[in-house]
């Protein structure tokens, strides 16, 4: 009699955790695959951050701070070729 119970307790146990594991496994799902205008919000957003650190860059070029320019540069170039291949591989 307890080991039926035990073993109800343990199939119950496992079947939760299942369940959970699926629903963890759907969520991320989702998250990994936005909706099209939820995509392009971001590539959006993403673009014009590039675009504002490029300016910012080229900025800092002309105030003769050559080191933080060239990173702000790269950084913002990476970002923007970044969010155009993520855009055109999208459509």
């Amino acid at each position: 009699m307890v080991e039926k119970k035990m073993d109800e307790l343990t199939k119950k146990a496992i079947n939760k955790s299942h369940q959970m594991t699926q629903s963890a496994l759907l969520q991320s799902q989702k998250m990994r695959h936005p909706s099209k205008k939820v995509d392009k919000i971001g590539t959006t957003i993403g673009t014009m951050i590039g675009e504002s650190l490029v300016c910012i860059g080229v900025i800092q070029c002309v105030m003769g701070k050559s080191l933080w320019a060239i990173g702000t540069l790269l950084a913002g170039s990476i970002t923007i070729l970044s969010n155009y291949i993520h855009h055109y591989k999208q459509k």
